[in-house]
């Protein structure tokens, strides 16, 4: 497994819920559950701040940019939002959109290039959406590509983990199960851009 940890920074004015909380420094939405087919996703999220803050993403949740469309025109999908919790510094947001052809999101381009077994975790604060996947072992590369040319925002890789275990000579071949191996990650501070 590897693990890919990116931030897709929106600018001002491109999106309606970045836009939204930069203006609620305080304000974040962190995803408890995401799954994705070819042609739809499901996810909760759980939103936190200022209660002003959360009453405007109540009323954004039926917008076309909520949370994962990464196209900004043209996005046709159909969203579906339900509220299943609400208190004054808290919101629970359910989502289920249906695919169109026009539209494309980390979950979805994440199931195209590493199957159905990938899991991701978002945390959205100010105009800066950071996503982590952990996804089966394999080339990362077109992937990268994929969410560059999708999204209409800056995209800043922070870490992809490597795959290679390597031999461990402090530990036993017992230890863990792993035979005397271990994985070890690498961060790429400069990965590739367009």
């Amino acid at each position: 497994m590897r693990e890919i940890v990116f931030t897709v920074v929106h600018e001002p004015g491109m999106n309606p819920v970045a836009d939204l909380l930069a203006e609620y420094p305080s304000a974040r939405i962190r995803s408890l559950a995401c799954h994705v087919t070819e042609s739809a996703l499901w996810r909760v999220d759980r939103a936190t701040g200022p209660g002003a803050a959360l009453d405007e993403l109540e009323d954004l949740a039926g917008a076309r940019y909520f949370t994962d469309c990464l196209v900004r025109d043209g996005c046709d999908g159909d969203w579906e939002t339900t509220v299943l919790d609400r208190s004054e510094s808290s919101l629970v947001l359910y989502s289920y959109w249906e695919r169109t052809p026009s539209c494309d999101s980390v979950p979805h381009l994440a199931r195209e290039h590493f199957g159905d077994g990938v899991v991701l975790d978002e945390t959205w604060r100010g105009r800066r959406q950071r996503w982590r996947a952990l996804a089966p072992d394999g080339p990362v590369g077109a992937f990268v590509e994929d969410v560059r040319a999708v999204a209409d925002a800056d995209i800043e890789f922070e870490r992809v983990s490597d795959p290679d275990p390597e031999p461990d000579a402090e530990l036993p071949p017992e230890a863990g199960g792993r035979a005397g191996r271990r994985r070890r990650g690498r961060l790429l501070r400069d990965a590739p851009r367009d």
